[in-house]
């Protein structure tokens, strides 16, 4: 379903995608997260994950990165999220790392 949703947007969006088919252990278990960090050569530490499931949040927040959720199809009230967003609309980059940023500061490593 990743994939297909990635196809849909008009520009080159994502350096890379881990679907649940890529790992031995998918969400709710950390392994995507962190299979995607070493891929891409990060820390989690140094990554804000944004998800809207609760399967999703329970995965990032395992492998123990700055989680925000923004809410779709069912409720993520009570499942851990660092922060919930209602939407994303106004949101840029900026906020993302301001948010991250602070996280931080309350939860040194």
């Amino acid at each position: 379903m990743a994939t297909e949703i990635v196809d849909l947007i008009e520009f080159e969006a994502f350096d890379l995608v881990i679907a649940g088919d890529d790992v031995a252990r998918p969400k709710p278990f950390p392994d995507p997260y962190l299979q995607a960090c070493d891929a891409l050569g990060v820390r989690p530490e140094d990554v804000v994950a944004i998800e809207d499931s609760p399967n999703g949040l329970r995965s990032s927040l395992a492998a123990g990165i700055t989680s925000i959720g923004v809410p779709n199809v069912v409720s993520l009230v009570g499942v851990g999220a660092h922060a919930l967003w209602p939407t994303l609309d106004g949101r840029t980059v900026d906020d993302l790392a301001s948010f991250h940023a602070a996280h931080r500061q309350e939860t040194p490593a």
